[in-house]
């Protein structure tokens, strides 16, 4: 019995120990930016998570793109603050930020708080436990308390169904997606999604005055596309000028974090053809 119950103890902390391993990074120099960053980002003890996420996120304003989730066959999580996809640039603004409010910032806490907004119930499982499509990421983050959705707040909210498959659908841009059973499991939490019905605001809900008293510097608008299989047009994260909100997101088509050089409302005029409407979020403190 003894020798059982340290056998189970063991494996406990086996498992504790896989479970906060030091996440792998994609350059050296990635360590010593995210300690740069945490700690401009905690010099103003009264900023808010918000005004953290936008300031990072601008600091980033010209990276390029991660293609290692198309080309690596395992593909797990890791650091990279050089090179982004749409989704792990607002993860990684979002674990910095959260990182640089915590007591004693560091970047243990920083790799710990990454895991939990990038893997589903924030355990890094492989490929399979990444979430990237934007209703995944937020329905798993709302049931964790991470996250607050604005768009269900206001009137103007209406609902599309969409079935999202892209993933499994293009499997072989994704290397990973070459294993079987990693296959399987993107494939089962893509068939949740069948016949999904996303809420979202009409892009003219950014001209009203309710958004533009709202809006605060590092929320996160989705634009949803008008095609089936996915849910993200572009992603990105809010910053205010003289009263103007502007978004800072990595655009796919650039390859790059960019900047928008028009206002929100004149941006969203320039794409209105590829996008139906936008979902608006925001990270709890």
């Amino acid at each position: 019995m003894f020798k059982k119950i340290v056998l189970a103890i063991i494996l406990l902390a086996g498992s504790a120990s896989m479970a906060y391993a030091a996440l792998p990074y994609a350059h050296r120099e990635d360590a010593e930016k995210a300690d740069s960053l945490i700690k401009m980002a905690s010099a103003d003890r009264s900023a808010s998570l918000g005004d953290r996420m936008a300031m990072i996120a601008e600091s980033f304003v010209g990276s390029g793109k991660d293609d290692y989730y198309y080309k690596d066959t395992v593909a797990t999580l890791r650091v990279n603050l050089q090179e982004f996809t749409p989704m792990t640039f607002i993860n990684t603004v979002e674990a910095l930020a959260r990182t640089a409010g915590d007591g004693n910032p560091g970047i243990v806490q920083f790799e710990d708080n990454l895991r939990k907004v990038s893997c589903r119930r924030g355990e890094d499982a492989g490929f399979a436990s990444l979430m990237w499509h934007a209703s995944d990421w937020i329905g798993d983050n709302l049931y964790r308390g991470n996250i607050t959705e604005l768009t269900e707040r206001y009137g103007d909210q209406r609902d599309r169904t969409k079935s999202l498959d892209y993933l499994t659908r293009n499997r072989d841009k994704y290397a990973a997606l070459a294993n079987a059973e990693t296959y399987d499991k993107v494939r089962m939490t893509e068939m949740g999604f069948r016949s999904h019905k996303i809420p979202y605001l009409p892009k003219q809900f950014i001209g009203k005055k309710s958004f533009e008293e709202d809006a605060r510097p590092g929320d996160i608008i989705i634009m949803v596309p008008n095609e089936d299989g996915q849910d993200i047009f572009q992603i990105g994260i809010l910053t205010l000028e003289k009263g103007d909100p502007y978004l800072i997101h990595f655009d796919v088509k650039k390859g790059m974090v960019v900047k928008e050089s028009e206002p929100l409302k004149r941006y969203f005029n320039l794409v209105s053809k590829y996008f139906g409407g936008f979902r608006w979020l925001r990270i709890k403190e």
